[in-house]
């Protein structure tokens, strides 16, 4: 529940909750994240529901700090930014792909660095850079900080060094995931896995999709004249990068079929289908047939999900 009143909350700060039609999608992409693809394993003990409710509470803070930015609340925009980065880099601490959410600070930086080249120095400039610095640093903690207790546990022993403490950069992840799980640019590439490739397939089609459509709403919604009136906006392409850059190593590096699972703690998709579903946000036509694109969606999910679950009890882990 408290992943799913995060991402209400996110969803109000971006497209707002005044008209009806704002309240429909912040509550429909609530309940999408209900019956999202990760299924079974957002009520079994995997990472996928920590990982979710750390992830989307961070961008729920970010996007805070954004409307904070727009009110000219300095103090309390920083203290949202940094605390947003504090609950991202325990997402990637959960999960490594969280650190992609280390983008939304990189975004941030080359926009403050734009300021400096046009405008030159100043105080509000500088400070503000720093606070946008130390919050990616703090998200780069995640990744960081469970690769240094590995090379302690692993590589300052009397028993001798594993093969990945004399590497460049260690990495107990690489090695792991590359010794015993084959994963590795292109290594999943094979015959016997074009089914989990197909699995996979209409969710990172989904995610492309959504990344799009994200892409283009913030200009949309300025320049319609009937458009809902927005908050946070600025904020959709920065996670539209994000979305595709998982898109893309889940097709090029990953098992593929866990971009299922991964999928969960990520909002854009969730906002295109609700879009979708009450009428036209942006590029989408309003539809009540049965064989629309988010009514296939979601009857695909729920269905996954019954297959998870059947999986599950007879203890045999999904994808």
């Amino acid at each position: 529940m408290c992943g799913q009143y995060s991402l209400d909350q996110l969803s109000i700060n971006v497209f707002g909750g005044d008209t009806p039609k704002q309240q429909t999608l912040c509550f429909l992409s609530a309940a999408l994240h209900i019956i999202s693809p990760a299924g079974a394993f957002l009520s079994a003990p995997y990472g996928e529901a920590l990982f979710s409710l750390l992830s989307i509470s961070g961008f729920y803070l970010y996007s805070s700090s954004i409307l904070d930015d727009g009110a000219n609340k300095r103090v309390s925009r920083d203290l949202k930014l940094l605390t947003a980065a504090v609950l991202i880099s325990a997402a990637t601490a959960v999960r490594s792909n969280g650190i992609l959410g280390g983008i939304l600070f990189a975004y941030d930086a080359l926009l403050q660095l734009r300021q400096i080249l046009s405008r030159g120095l100043s105080w509000e400039v500088v400070s503000r850079l720093a606070v946008i610095v130390l919050g990616g640093s703090l998200v780069a903690l995640g990744m960081v900080v469970p690769q240094y207790i590995a090379f302690n546990a692993f590589c300052m022993t009397p028993n001798g060094p594993r093969p990945w403490c004399g590497w460049t950069i260690p990495s107990i992840y690489r090695f792991v995931q590359e010794q015993y799980w084959n994963v590795g640019f292109l290594r999943y590439w094979v015959v016997p896995n074009i089914p989990l490739f197909l699995l996979a397939m209409p969710m990172l089609a989904l995610l492309l999709r959504s990344a799009l459509w994200a892409w283009r709403l913030p200009l949309i919604t300025k320049n319609a004249a009937n458009a809902a009136p927005a908050k946070a906006t600025g904020l959709l392409p920065r996670l539209a990068i994000i979305e595709a850059l998982l898109a893309l190593l889940a097709f090029t590096s990953y098992h593929v079929q866990i971009i299922n699972r991964l999928s969960s703690g990520y909002p854009l998709w969730y906002w295109h289908l609700a879009a979708e579903l009450v009428s036209d946000l942006g590029d989408s036509q309003p539809t009540n047939k049965s064989t629309s694109m988010p009514a296939v969606a979601i009857q695909a999910m729920m269905s996954y999900g019954l297959i998870q679950a059947v999986l599950f009890g007879s203890f045999l882990p999904p994808a």
